[in-house]
């Protein structure tokens, strides 16, 4: 049977690259569905070469968060990751961080569904996303989820925050290289 005015679309795949200073030219399949989401899947052997299963410290103190603290990242941003988390705990801010929402993550853009996240890399880490959406100022200094404490900790161990980008991404923290 045949529904009239319904147009049947079988899923089309379409190949991108992302570029990235660190992470060289990365091969990535956007998998477009009937009315769902872009579905993204990176290389798997560029996967198996980069993504790491690592436990941060402390990171199982933060609401979200694999209970183990193990999450996948990128492998050249872990030992950044794991000093972040350890500073932001030995200056008693690890309470600044309500919640754990993304690191490695095949998706799209939250708001460019045409585009595939730097997510995808393992290099980038979103925290507070309740309280800082993106293309907003988010949560204001000294209001609960802003995350103006911890940081100058990401951004000297060369991570970006994504407060400062066009459009804002306040929960956003993209790893660019280490500082320190």
């Amino acid at each position: 049977m045949k529904c009239r005015g319904v147009e049947q679309m079988k899923d089309k795949i379409r190949i991108e690259f992302i570029d990235h200073p660190l992470t060289g030219r990365v091969k990535v399949s956007v998998i477009q569905q009937a009315h769902r989401s872009p579905m993204v899947s990176v290389d798997r052997s560029w996967f198996y070469e980069n993504i790491v299963s690592a436990q941060i410290p402390f990171l199982h103190a933060v609401p979200g968060a694999p209970q183990s603290g193990i999450i996948r990242i990128n492998k050249i941003a872990v030992n950044s990751l794991s000093s972040i988390f350890t500073e932001i705990n030995n200056k008693f801010l690890l309470g600044d961080i309500l919640s754990f929402d993304y690191c490695f993550y095949e998706r799209v853009r939250r708001n460019d569904i045409d585009t595939p996240s730097l997510h995808c890399l393992g290099i980038q880490i979103d925290l507070n996303l309740t309280w800082n959406p993106d293309d907003s100022p988010g949560a204001h200094k000294g209001e609960t989820g802003h995350l103006d404490a911890v940081a100058p900790i990401f951004e000297r161990y060369g991570w970006r925050w994504g407060a400062y980008a066009t459009p804002s991404k306040p929960s956003e923290f993209t790893f660019y290289g280490d500082k320190k």
